[in-house]
């Protein structure tokens, strides 16, 4: 019975992306709950219901009508699926008040998928980095988000003088919330499945949440993490070790609530939260003195002797930025005339 349920999650899960998604028919959504609720970066609050799920498809397919998923990954667990996936596609239709670009663009997100006991979904929740796609449409340069360098002076200044009232203020810390392990019903423990899940918990609770990166043992030699702060992979432990130290600088109160673990095989998607106050340099930006919470979604893959080989984290960088007060919550009227003239223009000149 597990295996049926467990088939037919991972099913369900590619049938919404081939099915809807890709083809834009949304006539019978038989697959979907009639209360289904869609968390997309296209916008704060959840796509709730079947004719707002129709809006999101809508939307999707007129800003890139010729898109295709190419899925990675695809795992199941009880009553609950993840996918790991790359969109290609065009820009060929407006995107919020983005115009079309005309360029190809290739995004890669994770999708977590629950379903109800009727075997419909029930919730969709999609991560990815949106300064990806504003790059890919030549809205900013690739340098200007990679490498974790610091910004120019002059941004710095701006930045800082930007951030000095909320710093004023004295914002009091985070208080921190203990992490909320789900309890597994493990049928069997020694399962390449459970070793999987007891991996990941242990990595996400030890190194994010705890911030200990004294042992390393369960990290494979090549490791690769790939996250939102540069192009490049970091490798190995010393590379994690970099990243997370980077994150703990940020925000060194930070702690992380363990929402869901979807695992199978050698594959385990977290879903988790972290909640922090941003009091020192986050790769380079100054600290703002501001709360934060930042939900993710983390694939963590392990090699035959059962350690981290591959970890892709996949958050909403926008939100982080608008968090920190770095970017503001709606763009000034002039800003966006100025983002849709630079577009257009590029377009016109044949995206150069």
């Amino acid at each position: 019975m597990a295996a049926t349920i467990i088939f037919n999650a991972a099913t369900g899960a590619r049938d919404v992306v081939e099915r809807y998604l890709e083809t834009g028919e949304t006539e019978n959504l038989d697959l979907l709950a009639p209360h289904v609720q869609v968390h997309s970066p296209l916008r704060e609050r959840p796509f709730v219901g079947h004719d707002e799920f129709r809006e999101y498809v809508l939307a999707v397919r007129h800003a890139f009508p010729d898109l295709r998923f190419e899925i990675h990954d695809a795992l199941a667990d009880r009553q609950s699926a993840a996918l790991n996936w790359t969109m290609h596609a065009t820009h060929e239709g407006e995107l919020g008040f983005l115009p079309p670009s005309g360029r190809p663009v290739s995004i890669r997100a994770l999708e977590l998928y629950r379903f109800d006991d009727e075997g419909r979904v029930r919730e969709i929740v999609t991560e990815l980095n949106p300064i990806d796609l504003l790059v890919e449409i030549g809205l900013i340069p690739a340098e200007a988000f990679g490498g974790g360098e610091a910004p120019p002076r002059p941004v710095r200044w701006i930045m800082r003088a930007r951030y000095a009232f909320p710093r004023r203020r004295g914002l009091e810390p985070v208080t921190p919330v203990a992490p909320v392990l789900q309890a597994d019903d493990e049928s069997d423990p020694d399962s390449q499945t459970e070793r999987t899940r007891r991996t990941a918990r242990h990595a996400v609770a030890t190194y994010i949440d705890a911030g200990d990166l004294s042992d390393m043992s369960m990290v494979a030699p090549g490791l690769e993490v790939h996250t939102h702060v540069r192009p490049e992979p970091f490798q190995g432990p010393d590379g994690l070790r970099e990243f997370l130290t980077g994150i703990r600088t940020g925000f060194p109160d930070a702690r992380v609530t363990i929402e869901e673990i979807v695992a199978e095989g050698e594959c385990a998607v977290v879903r988790w939260v972290m909640r922090a106050t941003n009091t020192g340099e986050l790769f380079g930006l100054p600290p703002s003195g501001r709360r934060v919470e930042i939900s993710a979604l983390e694939l963590l893959r392990c090699d035959d002797e059962g350690r981290l080989c591959e970890v892709r984290l996949k958050l909403n960088t926008v939100s982080i930025l608008r968090q920190i007060g770095m970017l503001p919550k709606r763009l000034p009227r002039p800003m966006v005339w100025a983002i849709q003239r630079r577009i257009r223009r590029q377009r016109d000149q044949g995206g150069n």
